[in-house]
């Protein structure tokens, strides 16, 4: 960079490059925002913040712009242009803080909340983007989005003024609204932003929207949000999964296993006769073959006789047969399908997993997958709960927790996930676990604790 900088904020532009603004320097509190450019690998300067910064925050607007606010001894407020590479002034904050969070909410807000003042803050405010049109009559309205969205296929969204009521044109007598959304896709976690294409043959409606397939997105939660004529509707939260091979079945052949054995065993005995013997005594040799399964084996006995001999022949052994066995074929086992439920998002909005009973519920999202591919068939479930740590350890036996889905008591299916709340008061202090159990298996579990 150009300059050395401590604790600036750095944001992901939809052009790919970023932002880097503010911070401290050798010289105090820098005004300065540099950009870098990833495709270069280099750095140049843009236009610098009205007021020198350190400890704000910055945050991408679904319009592009990025709202930085606040700041050591700094309540005021500012937008970047990244078309112009300039800054202007906007509304301030109404309590000045140093390192607050600042989220951007659904319907294009954002959150402000906590940081330092002389004391530790637990107030929070809201920043209006202010887009100047007649909401929500004018904006488009997102009712269903695809989610999970496995990388490689396309996003198909539902729900209306897809096409917009407002006009968007240069001013003579045929002017029409575009009559074509904007659909952007935002990576909550690094801001990262796609807009995608129509599908050119499912097309689009007032109603729907189908994209091209989607790829070079990292999997992880995001937000959709379509614009008509510039008019952002409230974004809607999708999961983005990564492609995941679908298992090729493999056949059982049934196994036909013939066995034969074989047994030859042939022992000859050859003797030479002798004359009439002129001696009395009497040699006898014996040839003996022992037989082998699976192998011939010829014995040749020769009786020799030392003097006059009298030779008994060895009888030829019979071989015992070994019998031909029949084999039993292995039957063709019918598989089960292989689910796997997965934690849609932390249990818990800060991501920890520990809650206060005085919350009220404790919300728990799955999403599932079928052979390792995202699935929005969902099969009919059971959730366990067990407290696994403090007061009576094993199973919550309560109907509130343990049932169908949709059954209209338990929990219910929708966009594609099992949602659920689980009453803390009821819980109490403690440790638990929650099981989602199809076909009688624990096919995904998450944990978090109460106190």
């Amino acid at each position: 960079m150009n300059i050395a900088r401590y604790g600036p904020t750095a944001t992901l532009l939809p052009n790919g490059k970023v932002l880097v603004a503010g911070g401290q320097g050798t010289s105090g509190f820098l005004a300065s925002a540099v950009l870098y450019d990833p495709s270069s690998g280099t750095w140049s300067a843009t236009g610098s913040l009205t007021t020198a910064r350190y400890q704000h925050t910055a945050t991408l607007l679904s319009n592009g712009k990025v709202l930085v606010a606040a700041g050591l001894n700094n309540g005021s407020a500012e937008l970047y242009d990244p078309a112009s590479g300039t800054w202007s002034a906007t509304g301030s904050l109404t309590t000045a803080r140093r390192s607050p969070t600042a989220t951007l909410l659904p319907n294009g807000n954002v959150l402000v909340a906590g940081g330092f003042n002389g004391s530790a803050l637990s107030s929070a405010e809201l920043y209006d983007i202010g887009l100047g049109f007649m909401g929500p009559d004018w904006q488009p309205q997102i009712a269903t989005a695809t989610s999970p969205l496995v990388l490689g296929s396309s996003l198909m969204l539902t729900g209306s003024r897809f096409q917009g009521i407002s006009q968007a044109s240069g001013g003579n007598l045929q002017d029409s609204s575009t009559n074509y959304p904007v659909v952007q896709l935002r990576d909550i976690d690094n801001s990262q932003v796609a807009f995608l294409g129509v599908d050119p043959i499912a097309g689009w409606s007032d109603s729907s929207f189908a994209s091209t397939p989607v790829n070079n997105f990292p999997p992880g939660p995001a937000l959709v949000t379509v614009f008509t004529n510039g008019i952002p509707s409230d974004s809607k939260y999708v999961l983005v999964a990564s492609p995941e091979a679908s298992p090729t079945p493999t056949s059982t052949p049934t196994a036909t296993a013939t066995a034969t054995a074989t047994a030859t065993a042939t022992a000859t005995a050859t003797f030479t006769p002798t004359p009439e013997p002129t001696s009395t005594p009497t040699a006898t040799a014996t040839a003996t073959a022992t037989s082998t399964p699976t192998a011939t084996v010829t014995a040749t006995a020769t009786p020799t006789a030392t003097a006059t001999a009298t030779a008994t022949p060895t009888p030829t052994p019979t071989a015992t047969p070994t019998s031909t066995p029949t084999s039993t074929p292995t039957p063709t086992p019918t598989s089960t399908p292989a689910y796997a439920a997965q934690v849609q998002q932390p249990i818990n909005p800060d991501g920890s997993s520990v809650f206060n009973v005085r919350r009220g519920v404790v919300p728990v999202k799955f999403t599932l997958t079928l052979g390792g591919v995202a699935t929005c068939n969902l099969a009919p479930a059971t959730i366990a709960v067990t407290r696994t740590a403090g007061g009576v350890i094993g199973p919550i036996d309560e109907s509130d927790y343990n049932g169908t889905a949709d059954n209209g008591s338990d929990f219910r299916i929708a966009n594609c996930q099992y949602m659920y709340n689980l009453s803390a008061g009821a819980l109490g202090v403690g440790t638990y676990r929650v099981d989602v159990i199809i076909n009688d298996q624990v096919v995904g579990s998450a944990t978090f604790g109460l106190r």
